[in-house]
């Protein structure tokens, strides 16, 4: 099905060119839109992330999706219904209520081998659940169980991170994530094999680790649990819309249920001809919450620049990452891209964040980032790949607590300061610097504790500039060293250089951006509202896109002045489609339009 085809809503969105910095036009840019920039009707005729909301609740492979909405039934056609032990309860949870399981009372829900017929899988499968840990005691989410060896299932392990282990297949028959989860705090987890490619991966919020394997797992022969396995090993914590597929889910399809917005669509022009790449970061239909980069094949400084969002197919999958207008294509030319709403690297790279300890999820400039406690142990994350060969632009925001303590924000080398060292930091009286090799330190202002600031540096060819909230505050800082190749967030050497406070939105770009793109990137996203202003124009799709000539198309004469004002708008729509696309720069064009208008006042019946 050819995009837009399928898609049964769309609306205007406006960019304001008064926003867009410089005297000429900005080319590929990615823009930011949230919540602000979309009309609510789009929240109430799209995708979301529960399975109930997308288009995955109508697979024909679903073979059990169990909603948890204050009952233990099962939702997909097989009908799987689940008897609860020990009591547990249900409380508020991911998307409505969830299960709330006690490991200490022994609370699960189960249902026997021989009732569940469809859930005895050896080949391909996906395994997804909403989770919350109360406790570091909780340890199985989901599991196919017959016991002696004989089972799959997705489990948290002792040492916080989640497993998916189907036994029998060859090479591999278990895969451990690199990320550590947190007590309190809601994850997407999902297991899946893939017979034909091979790969057993685990999932956490988007976040993939995979391993070789092959072959088929064994017979289980066992009963299906939610919160527990044959041993025991009882969960502690909230679970909710647990899901199972006899077929391995696409990447993009995993990362969808963790975002939603699956049938999110953008273009330039109002048919839907000149689609455009974007990325979705949350798209939350329940809260009517929002995050996503488009990418803005011009962004005109002296005009509007319009663009258009199309929604409501309840039938669209998510396009592959790599599609021409999927999220790598939104960050071409960026060598790393962290929302910090997890540890995902949203350009083509797929440099993950991986440490010992993760941030929590805080409220930050941009949806959700990384919060960090400064403490000893406190998270440590970073990539050993993300080049920071010369030229390139570092940007990210950053709330940080001064707390007359010396602390790192972004390092390279995480290690003692050497000639490769770029490290920018606060120091113990609270002032902020740059330190670039083992000996060199530039000190700069602008940073106050507790309120965000978005940085910007500017790696040149033999020195380098910072900028705060779009204010140069270090210029030509001689620097020629060949820099080591990692990006460490929040972290430092040693114990006591731990960040405290929330960062969001770190990047680095392979280049050097124009101070021109740094201040629109900072008017779009300090204040997105502003930025771009959603209309109730072209709302729904027309009849010539979504009719058949053979199709009869009936008027009555209630309905048919408001069908000739319609016609009107169109009239007009089509007139500034024309100018938009072909006679921007041509003031004297709009006085032509003007004076052509048609005009029509009434319409009697």
């Amino acid at each position: 099905m050819a995009f837009p085809t399928g898609w049964n809503k769309k609306h205007k969105i406006t960019i304001d060119n008064t926003k867009v910095s410089g005297s000429s036009n900005l080319s590929n840019f990615p823009v930011l839109l949230t919540e602000s920039n979309f009309l609510s009707d789009v929240f109430s005729n799209s995708q979301g992330k529960e399975i109930y909301t997308n288009y995955l609740y109508n697979d024909a492979n679903l073979q059990g999706y169990w909603r948890l909405e204050n009952n233990w039934n099962d939702s997909s056609s097989n009908g799987y219904n689940l008897t609860a032990s020990g009591s547990p309860t249900f409380t508020t949870a991911m998307f409505g209520y969830g299960a709330s399981l006690a490991a200490a009372s022994s609370q699960y829900a189960s249902i026997a081998d021989a009732s569940c017929p469809n859930l005895e899988i050896t080949g391909s499968r996906t395994v997804s659940a909403w989770i919350k840990l109360n406790s570091t005691s909780g340890s199985v989410i989901v599991s196919k169980d017959g016991g002696a060896g004989n089972f799959y299932q997705i489990l948290r392990t002792a040492t916080d991170v989640i497993r998916f282990r189907c036994v029998g297949l060859t090479t591999n028959d278990t895969v451990d994530s690199d990320v550590v989860i947190n007590t309190g705090e809601w994850y997407h987890v999902c297991g899946v094999y893939d017979s034909t490619a091979g790969k057993l991966k685990v999932f956490v919020n988007g976040h993939k680790t995979e391993v070789s394997a092959s072959g088929s797992s064994n017979d289980t022969n066992g009963d299906f649990y939610i919160g527990r396995n044959s041993a025991g090993n009882y969960w502690d914590g909230v679970i909710d819309d647990v899901a199972v597929w006899d077929r391995a889910l696409s990447d993009e399809e995993v990362l969808a249920i963790f975002t939603g917005g699956a049938d999110i669509r953008f273009s330039t022009d109002v048919s839907g001809t000149n689609q455009i790449p974007h990325e979705v970061v949350s798209w939350d239909i329940d809260n009517s919450k929002a995050e996503v980069w488009v990418k803005v094949p011009t962004l005109y400084y002296n005009i509007d620049t319009t663009i258009y969002v199309w929604y409501s197919n309840s039938s669209a999958a998510p396009l592959a990452r790599t599609d021409t207008y999927g999220s790598d294509n939104v960050w071409n030319g960026y060598r790393a891209v962290y929302h910090m709403h997890s540890s995902y690297d949203s350009s083509a790279n797929q440099y993950n964040l991986t440490g010992s300890v993760f941030p929590t999820f805080a409220p930050a400039k941009v949806g959700n980032g990384g919060g960090y406690d400064g403490s000893t142990d406190g998270p440590l994350l970073g990539n050993s790949n993300v080049s920071w060969a010369r030229p390139a632009t570092l940007s990210f925001w950053v709330k940080p607590t001064l707390d007359a303590t010396l602390r790192r924000w972004i390092d390279n080398n995480n290690a003692t300061f050497t000639t490769t060292t770029f490290t920018i930091r606060q120091l113990a009286d609270d002032t902020t610097q740059v330190q670039h090799s083992s000996t060199t330190e530039s000190s700069f202002t602008g940073i106050t504790s507790g309120a965000w600031s978005k940085i910007d540096v500017l790696v040149n060819s033999a020195d380098f500039d910072l900028y705060v909230d779009t204010t140069q505050k270090l210029a030509s800082v001689s620097n020629s060293y060949t820099l080591d190749t990692s990006l460490y967030v929040g972290s430092g050497y040693g114990t006591g250089e731990r960040f405290n406070g929330v960062l969001d939105e770190v990047r680095m770009y392979n280049g050097t951006l124009t101070t021109d793109w740094l201040i629109t990137e900072y008017n779009n996203q300090d204040s997105p509202s502003t930025f771009s202003i959603p209309s109730e124009a072209d709302r729904e799709v027309s009849v010539s896109e979504s009719v058949s000539t053979s199709e009869s198309v009936s008027v009555t004469v209630s309905n048919l002045q408001a069908i000739v004002a319609e016609s009107v708008s169109l009239s007009e729509s089509v007139q500034n489609r024309v100018y938009t696309e072909t006679t921007q720069d041509d003031p004297a064009y709009i006085s032509n339009l003007e004076k052509d208008k048609p005009t029509i006042a009434s319409v009697d019946i």
